[in-house]
């Protein structure tokens, strides 16, 4: 074995003990070295108010925040502070890249080179563009000429302007045209589409195996024909060594597979065919060994102190190559599970070197030229080093949406990031005149931003969109977080699994009479709630962008749902959650007495506050009547009526907000002041009765299965024709339930009803039910019913009061 594996499996081997079993292991610093950024600027545009001054110090031998820096504690107000900074810079987005567009239907590299397509700057502006669909609709993009249209048929048909040397695509740009293209749904038949693609598959299967062209199927071989732009290829020419793609070629070489094989054209035909996709599967396979294995190395490099070797771009589109195939929840796995284990601890202890590496100015060391071939593709990128807000993007992209909390502690860094964004816009201007006497220009301002990779000049397309697309996603991440830091403190139930049907189906559905017809209320909240909601969630940002319109949901967000104690109101809010796959905190009295009486008002403020911050949440307030008391009851005093109103008011702010679901469950609806009630408070007042008949019998049904006696034959004595005979246990329990129904098993509640249910179960089993012994246990469930004398009446009295 030669010295040169030696070393690296010693020096994996370090990185494995650093990582599992010494996770403080002191390492040398790299020494980065501090790129000055003086771009020519015009003016500098001031975007947030919050300034991080922070030093990095040395501790342990490492690159460690300092506690200014730090992230001991990133509390509710930090977090909204630097979203509100976040979102200041996302707003920008249609005005720094609608000048960027030309009327062609393609984004310039830049305003120096407005007469050539970059296939790059445009699949980038795209992404960033589908990343914001509310930003680039007709009514709020304030009239951006960007065609999606025109840039999907730009794409389709490239020509020699879209590269520098007219011949050919190349790897660098080949994963951005396919996840462009698939993104905008082109169609599968594409003749182009399908020669990238195969492409794609020879380059990602040579650069991990020493593959052979015999090796591939005939479709793929076939498919490779065309690659070029307008010339046919050899597959020869497109076959790389080992190795030969940087860990971020082949990061989105892989992804743009992942898009190829997962995604679907306008018409669902699929893009990747059935002779294809084992090629497809087989380089996934490969790239999630070599992911793994460059983690190691990289780890292992970091470990030893071999600063000359260790790449932080490396290590970092490694992780997010271990972790998309790995397994564990990955976006790139199709099909079966692949055999590399995602390793928890390797990935936060990479994540912990990836942020360690950050420079005082929040970027990040250039790393290896991104393009192994050769300098060629610079004419397209700028340069061959990887934008440090590519890598954000990359990173919250892959961990924000399963892995949120692994980013947490990172949140000061992210801030130094943005901090960059916001201290270095560049500005050009495209001059449409001069004016010789004063020495003055007009023309149109171009804003962005420039890659510290680069020279002084201009904004760059492709920077600039990439700045965007790493934006959307702290926007995204902080709002996850948010979210839980929320949900944690108030102990909420923070969603972790897909929607899930189970819970509701199970819930008995409860009658209802609405405006003098008859309903039911698992119907009502299904197509007032959870159906649009679910519609809403699944619509496509396409027709948003296209102002082609999205069907109209109009989910109802906030309801009253009132009856008698043991009605099941907790657990269909709970099932609501659970069928929209979203989270589920309560909020009950005692919450708003937490610092105390005197402290209700200021408490009330806090929590509602933090209330509004949510999305995706069913937010419960359960026995609150003491806060919605009737102002005008004899008797009330006035801290009791000016708590009233200021909770109307706070619903009503958390109603306009219209991100979260919020129920108030209530068994004395008719003791809430009438502003509470009032249409347009609430958007529906829903009675939560006993169960339906007919869902009691299905219950009983159920049971009989369960105890496999679901076809007993029971004696019944016919009065017509005076005989007895023989019919089914349920036909005797049917016509008991109706004879018995209005005057008594109505008024059992969910729980009683559990119980009277088993013990008609019994006596079916025993071959003991009749009238009699029916009655008996009727009689005996009545006795202990909550639905009696005065809770009776309220029920009866408040049954017409729904609203929908």
């Amino acid at each position: 074995m030669s010295c040169r594996v030696s070393l690296f499996l010693f020096l994996a081997f370090v990185a494995q003990i650093s990582a599992f079993f010494i996770p403080n292991t002191p390492r040398l610093p790299l020494q980065a070295s501090r790129l000055s950024l003086a771009p020519a600027r015009h003016a500098r545009p001031t975007l947030g108010s919050t300034r991080g001054t922070a030093q990095a110090v040395r501790m342990g031998g490492r690159i460690a925040p300092s506690p200014a820096e730090g992230n001991p504690h990133w509390g509710f107000e930090k977090m909204k502070r630097l979203s509100w900074r976040v979102d200041q810079l996302s707003k920008r987005q249609v005005s720094f890249l609608s000048p960027l567009y030309s009327e062609d239907g393609y984004f310039n590299h830049d305003t120096t080179q407005a007469d050539r397509v970059s296939i790059l700057s445009t699949s980038m502006a795209l992404h960033s563009i589908l990343l914001n669909p509310e930003l680039w609709a007709p009514e709020t993009s304030g009239g951006s000429k960007v065609s999606i249209a025109d840039i999907q048929q730009s794409l389709e048909d490239p020509s020699s302007k879209h590269t520098s040397d007219g011949s050919r695509l190349g790897n660098f740009r080949i994963p951005f045209l396919i996840t462009a293209l698939t993104s905008l749904k082109t169609p599968a038949s594409s003749r182009k589409l399908q020669a990238v693609i195969a492409q794609t598959i020879v380059t990602v299967a040579s650069a991990t195996s020493r593959v052979l062209p015999d090796k591939l199927s005939q479709s793929t071989r076939d498919a490779c024909v065309g690659a070029c732009v307008g010339n046919a290829i050899d597959i020869q020419e497109i076959l790389l060594p080992k190795g030969g793609l940087s860990m971020y070629l082949l990061y989105w070489s892989t992804r743009a597979l992942t898009a190829a094989m997962l995604g679907k054209d306008s018409h669902g035909e699929a893009y990747i065919s059935f002779n294809m996709i084992g090629d497809a599967k087989a380089c996934q396979d490969r790239v999630a060994q070599e992911a793994l294995d460059e983690l190691c190395r990289q780890l292992a490099y970091h470990a030893s102190g071999e600063r000359s070797l260790f790449d932080v771009m490396q290590l970092s589109y490694a992780l997010m190559l271990h972790y998309e195939t790995s397994g564990y929840k990955g976006a790139m796995i199709c099909g079966e599970d692949r055999t590399t284990v995602f390793n928890e601890k390797l990935s936060d202890k990479a994540l912990e070197v990836i942020f360690g590496a950050q420079l005082a100015n929040g970027l990040w060391p250039q790393g290896a030229p991104i393009d192994r071939e050769g300098q060629s593709m610079r004419g397209d990128i700028g340069n061959s080093f990887v934008f440090s807000f590519d890598l954000i993007g990359s990173l919250l992209e892959t961990f924000e949406a399963t892995r949120a909390n692994s980013l947490r502690p990172y949140l000061g860094h992210l801030e130094k990031s943005l901090q960059w964004a916001e201290d270095n816009l560049v500005e050009s201007m495209v001059s449409s005149s001069c004016d010789l006497e004063t020495s003055t220009s007009q023309g149109q301002i171009m804003r962005g931003w420039r890659s510290n990779h680069l020279g002084k000049g201009g904004p760059v397309t492709v920077c600039t969109a990439q700045v965007f697309i790493a934006v959307a996603h702290m926007r995204s991440l902080l709002k996850k977080l948010r979210n839980q830091q929320v949900l944690e403190e108030f102990k909420g139930v923070i969603a972790e699994a897909e929607p899930n049907n189970a819970a509701w189906a199970r819930l008995m559905d409860a009658d209802l009479e609405i405006g003098g017809k008859a309903a039911s209320l698992k119907t009502v909240i299904d197509a007032k709630v959870i159906a649009p909601l679910v519609a809403l969630q699944q619509t496509d940002a396409m027709p948003l962008i296209l102002g082609q319109g999205v069907k109209a949901a109009f989910p109802k967000y906030s309801m009253i749902l009132y009856g008698p104690p043991g009605t099941a109101k907790t657990t269909i809010c709970t099932s609501i959650a659970e069928k929209l796959g979203w989270s589920f905190v309560t909020i009950d009295t005692a919450c708003f007495l937490a610092n105390g009486m005197e402290q209700v008002a200021s408490r009330m403020t806090y929590i509602f506050e933090r209330l509004r911050e949510l999305e995706d949440t069913v937010i419960l307030f359960d026995e609150i009547e003491e806060f919605c008391l009737d102002r005008e009851a004899p008797g009330l005093s006035m801290e009791s009526r000016m708590l009233t109103t200021a909770m109307l008011t706070q619903l009503n702010d958390l109603r306009r907000k219209q991100r979260s679901v919020f129920i108030v469950a209530t068994n004395r609806l008719r003791s809430f002041d009438a502003a509470v009630t009032r249409p347009g408070r609430f958007d529906m007042i829903l009675l939560v009765g006993t169960p339906a008949m007919q869902d009691r019998l299905k219950r009983i049904e159920k049971k009989l299965q369960a105890a496999g006696v679901a076809d007993v034959m029971m004696r019944q004595f016919d009065v017509e024709q005076e005989t007895v005979k023989e019919v089914p246990a349920m036909v005797i329990v049917q016509e008991l339930f109706h004879s018995k129904w209005e005057e008594h098993i109505r008024f059992l509640n969910f729980a009683e009803n559990e119980e009277f249910s088993d013990g008609v179960v019994q006596l079916i089993r025993s071959k003991k039910l009749a009238k009699e012994s029916f009655s008996a246990l009727l009689s005996q469930a009545m006795e202990t019913a909550t639905i009696q004398g005065p809770v009776r009446t309220e029920y009866l009295a408040g049954a017409k009061l729904s609203r929908a």
